[in-house]
Parts: structure tokens; C-alpha cells; sequence
């Protein structure tokens, strides 16, 4: 990533959870093998501006700047009106189609989105945003800025510490959280140990990373009173692109996609084949236009990347397969390298890995395709069988063995040198008991038996 950013300076936390971030940039320079940039030591919130000497430690070849504390009146916003549109932010994409991009947005985007999300979320002056994800990454940036943009406040963890977490979101009354399923169920088991008064939280917009949405959606709205709402987004389209309306039904409104926050967003769905638009409840890959779309890749001077990520009529490519609706909202459905067409149809192997887990005998499995004739695929799928239930006769043996075990006898306990069966064991299998019994019980020496043991005890045993 830096071999394409080739970034002028880098802002580098100055002692931040105590993580040597100078020196992980100094071996991914190396790495790289770009000229060195200058590295600017910011201080946390709160604290003083970094000790010149202190910052000098982060040098990683380029020199270090200290920037200085905010002077003068208060900045009035209404100055960056009338200037001019660059690329203001770029996100790390997956990887999921190629190699990992940085996908850039200009500030004009970054503003209208901010503001969208905002309008169609329900933030507001008193709105306070819960952001656990890291302000580099499309998913903690854009809440974020949806905040500020409606005049609300933002609360920021350094770490995620769920039971923390949940005490934060009550100490200081969150409305909004939108994180995916790994966290929000980590909420869940901390909230649970400790129940505390979510009442102010009025929004929960939930991504599937994990299969886990629906069990954390029911909790929020069943448990806490939160509408939930699955969401669509990705780096190259922003996050919270689009996201369900509390109105719609659940557990629809739990599955990713949702209604585009804005008119300015376009969504279709092609068919993987021909690229002709689809209607009805067809799935074909979706596509995306508007101010929403990446309008840059860092590093692409040659435009390649961009050319690949679209169509020929201006269409942005999101490799995800989905179903448009007529009424302009979506459904995501996966992406499309993870589906099958068998038979004409596109099927998700989620679909037919869940089937086989209702079958009795069924323990882990794993669908995938594999090409047959005339080009077609076939779903292939293994499953590790689940140990049987014991049946009837295995049942009925092995109560005969525990039976003809307890009728066996035991050997006596009271003297190491006696070979025959105890008294006890000898009255059940007619044999003459040892003579070194008493009283029908086992008897030790006093040096050898256990005082906190009784002799019933010593027998069973």
C-alpha cells in the first residue's frame, strides 16, 4: 500500500498503547523500498503537544514535525465553500476481488455522504455516535462523519474491551452503533453478564461478517428495545450505503442491502452473462452509480484498475451478487466467486451446507463447486459424520456387560496376599469368601486404612 500511496507525511500516534507504530512504518518502508516521508507526532486527546526530542524518535528518515496546538478564532467552515474538489480520503479494499487497492473519494463525496447517512439514519444535535472500529476503515470513518456532520458528538475507543464497551454506551447515553456481527455479539455476552440502561440507544445498523446478524438483532430489539437494520457498503462505495428503515419487517430488514441513503445512489442488478439488467426477483451482480462511487485508485496512473472496476456505461462493479427491487432497495445475497449456478440457477453453498446440518447424521461440512461436461458445474459437498445415537440393541449389550460386571467378584481388599473374593462379591457368586473378612465387610489393619474412609467406602471404591 505504501508503493502506491507514497505518502509526503504520516501522522503517527505519539505513545499510543504503547505499539512502536514508527517502527512497524520503518520496516514497511523497507519493504516498500519508497522515500522516506516526514512523520508528524500528534498527541492524544487531552495531552500536551509531543516533546521535540520525543517526536524525534519517530524519524524514520524523512524528519519529524510536531503540529502545533489550535490558535486564533474558531475555524469557520463556510470557508472551504467555492474550493477546489480533491481526492480527500482513500480506503484499503479487501482484496476479496484481486490484489488490495486504495480506493479514493473526494471531499465533495465525503461531505454529501456524511450528510446523507446522517439524514437517513436519525442523527441529530444530541446524537452520540459509538465508533469501536478504527477511523482508517470505511466502517468506523463514515459513522463518524455522519455525527459531526448532524452536529452530534462522537465517543471513540482506543481498544475494545466489550464489558468497557457497554459501560461507555450507558455512561454516555450512545444512540447510534454500527459495527458487524464479531462485536455487536461480543456486546451481547457482556451486556448479558452485566445488564446496564441501553434506553437511549436508537439505532443499531448491523453488517453479516459471521452469520451471527439475526441472533444479534433479535437481542438488540427483543432485549434493549433497538431497531436493527442490516446494512450494504464497502471502501469503494463508502459504508452505510444503503441500510434498512425500522418500518420494514423484520427479519427481512436484518439481511444485508437495504434503500440507498440518497437519490443521487443508483443500484442494478445484471445478469452475470449477458450484463443486461435485470428484473423481478432475479439475482445478478450489482451495480452501483453516484457521488457514493470511488472516483480514484491510488497508484493507478495508467487507469487500468479503474477501466476494470467499470462497466462501459459508467457503472461501478461490486462483484456481489444481490436482487433489486423495483421500489429501488436491494438485497446482498453474497459474493458472486462464492456462488454456484447449478442448473440454471445461482445458489449460495451457505443454502446447502445448512440443509445438510438439519440432517441427523450431518456433523461439519463444506460445500464448493467443480466443473463438469459440457461445462457445467456440480456442487460438490463433505460433511464429517456425527457420531450415531446408541440404538436399542447397543443400549441392551451394554447393560448386559455393566450386569455380568457387578456379578463378578471382588478380589478382597483386606490383605494384598488373599486371592479370594471378598465377602460381599462371594455371597453373590456362590464362592467361599475369604478369611480374613469380618461381619460380611472387608478389614484392613488400622496402619493401612484410611481414617476419613468408612469400610463401605473402602469396598466401593
Amino acid at each position: 500500500m505504501l508503493e502506491k500511496a507514497r505518502p509526503v507525511v504520516v501522522a503517527v500516534a505519539h505513545d499510543f498503547l504503547g505499539i512502536d507504530l514508527s517502527g512497524r512504518l520503518r520496516d514497511a518502508l523497507a519493504e516498500a523500498g519508497i522515500p522516506a516521508p516526514e512523520v508528524a507526532a500528534v498527541a492524544g486527546p487531552g495531552r500536551p503537544p509531543v516533546d521535540p526530542a520525543a517526536a524525534a524518535r519517530h524519524d524514520v528518515g524523512g524528519g519529524t514535525w510536531v503540529p502545533p496546538q489550535p490558535s486564533g478564532p474558531a475555524f469557520e467552515a463556510g470557508t472551504l465553500r467555492g474550493g477546489p474538489d480533491a481526492l480527500a480520503v482513500a480506503f484499503t479494499t479487501s482484496g476479496s476481488t484481486g490484489k488490495p487497492k486504495l480506493a479514493a473519494h473526494l471531499g465533495s463525496g465525503v461531505a454529501t455522504h456524511a450528510r446523507a447517512v446522517a439524514a437517513a439514519g436519525g442523527w441529530d444535535e444530541s446524537s452520540v455516535s459509538f465508533v469501536v472500529l478504527p477511523l482508517s476503515g470505511v466502517f468506523g470513518y463514515v459513522p463518524a462523519l455522519a455525527a459531526i456532520a448532524a452536529g452530534g458528538a462522537v465517543l471513540l475507543e482506543p481498544r475494545f474491551d466489550p464489558v468497557q464497551a457497554v459501560r461507555h454506551m450507558a455512561q454516555h447515553r450512545v444512540t447510534h452503533l454500527a459495527c458487524a456481527d464479531d462485536i455487536s455479539g461480543r456486546l451481547v455476552e457482556a451486556w448479558r453478564a452485566g445488564p446496564t440502561d441501553l434506553s437511549s440507544w436508537q439505532r443499531l445498523l448491523l453488517a453479516d461478517f459471521y452469520g451471527s446478524s439475526g441472533a444479534v438483532a433479535a437481542w438488540a430489539e427483543d432485549e434493549t428495545g433497538t431497531p436493527t437494520a442490516g446494512v450494504y457498503g464497502s471502501s469503494e462505495l463508502f459504508a452505510l450505503t444503503s441500510f434498512w428503515h425500522p418500518d420494514d419487517l423484520a427479519p427481512q430488514r436484518w439481511r444485508g442491502g437495504g434503500r440507498p441513503v440518497s437519490d443521487g445512489i443508483r443500484v442494478r442488478a445484471v445478469d452475470l452473462f449477458t450484463g443486461e439488467p435485470l428484473t423481478g426477483d432475479e439475482p445478478g451482480e450489482l451495480q452501483f452509480r453516484g457521488y457514493n462511487v470511488v472516483d480514484g485508485y491510488l497508484g493507478d496512473h495508467d487507469g487500468t484498475i479503474r477501466a476494470a472496476a467499470f462497466t462501459e456505461d459508467g457503472w461501478f462493479r461490486s462483484g456481489d451478487l444481490g436482487i433489486a427491487r423495483p421500489d429501488g432497495s436491494f438485497v446482498y445475497l453474497n459474493r458472486i466467486g462464492d456462488s454456484l449456478r447449478l442448473k440454471g440457477f445461482l445458489v449460495d453453498p451457505a443454502e446447502i451446507e445448512n440443509r445438510l446440518a438439519e440432517h441427523r447424521t450431518s456433523g461439519a461440512r463444506r460445500s464448493s463447486g467443480s466443473p463438469c461436461r459440457a461445462g457445467r458445474a456440480r456442487s460438490r459437498s463433505s460433511s464429517r459424520p456425527r457420531a450415531p445415537p446408541p440404538t436399542r440393541r447397543r443400549c441392551a449389550t451394554g447393560a448386559r456387560r455393566r450386569s455380568r460386571a457387578s456379578r463378578s467378584p471382588r478380589p478382597c481388599t483386606s490383605s494384598p496376599r488373599c486371592r479370594r473374593p471378598s465377602a460381599p462379591t462371594a455371597r453373590r457368586s456362590g464362592r467361599p469368601p475369604c478369611a480374613c473378612s469380618r461381619s460380611g465387610w472387608p478389614r484392613r489393619e488400622a496402619a493401612d486404612q484410611p481414617k476419613a474412609l468408612s469400610a463401605r467406602a473402602l469396598w466401593t471404591s
